[in-house]
């Protein structure tokens, strides 16, 4: 099997055009140490699964690469349409950065109490919880990430982004990875929207990621049109395949 690994923002994923199981999913993962693998069923829909082998309704900063993929396959479209659990997206390029507009987020709370921490919770393709915080260096992210990731009030698990307010550096842990990941598209998207609410910051907002990548994240006042733009590359590229239940790569 071959693969191909992308970078969008630092949020890293292996690309293959087969399907792929569960269980060899998170081996690749492990294998090629990143966050999530990504397959398509057919040119235009795609789908992920995360490290842990759960599939995720979709991935923004993965959609994103899929297009750069795409892209580098020699199938250009001015437009493309993608199909994901979570339904269709459009994305394009620009210049050398992807774009990929993103639904109204839904599930929206505000105010949320947890310990002696207030957050806001959005699902913008997948579920986020969203905590500001005076600085993001500052806290631990793996001892408070799965407090918050596992509790009560989500029911089906959250990732969770802690944001400085001024500088709109973030950080996040991603559920499915169950750790912190470098760059997270849809968090990145949650965390300026509810920055935009609770601040009153005008569009558009450049969210600062772990990897020291930006996001820029575009939306109407009435968030009816959203957009997440940012860098997409390919870092790498091999071939994988199972012996006695062990993954042997041969990078090209």
């Amino acid at each position: 099997m071959r693969y191909a690994l992308y970078s969008g923002a630092g949020n890293t994923f292996a690309l293959i055009e087969e399907p792929i199981s569960s269980q060899n999913a998170i081996l690749l993962c492990e294998a090629c140490d990143v966050d999530g693998v990504i397959f398509s069923e057919d040119v235009f829909r795609m789908r992920i699964f995360n490290r842990d082998g759960s599939e995720a309704e979709m991935c923004g900063n993965g959609l994103r690469c899929f297009i750069k993929f795409l892209m580098e396959q020699n199938i250009h479209r001015d437009y493309y349409t993608i199909e994901t659990l979570a339904g269709s997206h459009t994305a394009w390029a620009n210049g050398n950065q992807i774009c990929v507009q993103l639904p109204p987020p839904q599930d929206i709370r505000w105010n949320l109490s947890i310990e002696t921490y207030t957050l806001h919770h959005l699902n913008t393709g997948v579920p986020h919880a969203v905590l500001f915080v005076e600085s993001v260096d500052k806290v631990d992210l793996m001892e408070l990430g799965p407090k918050i990731r596992h509790h009560p009030l989500f029911p089906e698990g959250a990732n969770v982004n802690v944001v400085e307010p001024h500088s709109l550096r973030m950080r996040t842990y991603e559920r499915g990875v169950e750790a912190e990941t470098l760059a997270c598209g849809t968090g990145a998207t949650a965390s300026a929207l509810a920055a935009a609410k609770v601040f009153n910051l005008p569009s558009s907002l450049n969210m600062k990621v772990q990897s020291g990548e930006k996001l820029k994240i575009s939306f109407t006042p009435d968030w009816k049109t959203i957009t997440m733009e940012g860098p997409a590359k390919q870092v790498g590229e091999g071939t994988f395949c199972l012996k006695d239940k062990s993954p042997i790569l041969s990078p090209l």
